[in-house]
């Protein structure tokens, strides 16, 4: 959005109603422009982040929607054929992040392919422990059947 009100000359303005067919338009243009990479190089992950609201939809039921403009949204869960939600959650006083790869009544954009369907749970926790390491290399780990050993930081 940032962008097409510098375009427009009205950066730091409000978006109007005309501006979000505009940013709609140029997300979904990088979009496939980045999934068409996976072309020319096959064993390629992309991997891209969105911000989701809580919120009603038409119908009255409560989901967790991608903060993107227009029918982008739409758009950006067909390109990847993996969606996934990450959380944090408090238990005992220590921050657990989670990782969330199936849909439930709240997250219907939700969807693995078949592969890590079979390696993952529908939610797992991937916060760090001591010898071993988190995040996506601990999913990618257990992907390949094996634990990765947490690296020392420099």
């Amino acid at each position: 959005m940032d962008r097409t009100l510098f375009v427009n000359g009205r950066y730091g303005a409000n978006p109007t109603k005309i501006d979000y067919p505009i940013a709609s338009s140029t997300m979904n243009d990088v979009i496939r422009k980045i999934t068409a990479l996976r072309l020319f190089f096959p064993d390629l992950s992309i991997v891209a982040t969105a911000h989701v609201k809580f919120k009603q939809n038409k119908s009255g039921k409560l989901l967790n929607d991608l903060c993107l403009p227009g029918r982008s949204k739409e758009n950006v869960v067909r390109a990847f054929s993996n969606v996934w939600l990450f959380f944090t959650e408090e238990q005992d006083g220590t921050a657990h992040h989670i990782i969330q790869t199936q849909p439930d009544r709240y997250n219907d954009l939700l969807r693995s392919s078949k592969r890590f369907r079979a390696a993952i749970e529908m939610e797992e926790d991937i916060t760090e422990i001591e010898g071993q390491i988190g995040g996506f290399p601990k999913i990618l780990g257990k992907l390949k059947g094996k634990v990765i050993p947490l690296k020392k930081r420099r």
